[in-house]
């Protein structure tokens, strides 16, 4: 599980106003692979923040 820090420090990276870096990502899957990520299911190293 991640910490608060870790989830607040990935969401500050979050470019809302820039062109995607996943364009053939759906929001759904996008969704799914943060939660994943902050439930410790999926490595730091697969998931860029």
């Amino acid at each position: 599980m991640k910490t608060k820090e870790e989830i607040e420090t990935a969401r500050d990276n979050v470019q809302e106003n820039e062109p995607s870096k996943y364009p053939g990502m759906t929001y759904e899957q996008g969704v799914a692979d943060a939660l994943d990520w902050a439930a410790g299911h999926v490595a730091d190293d697969e998931f860029e923040y």
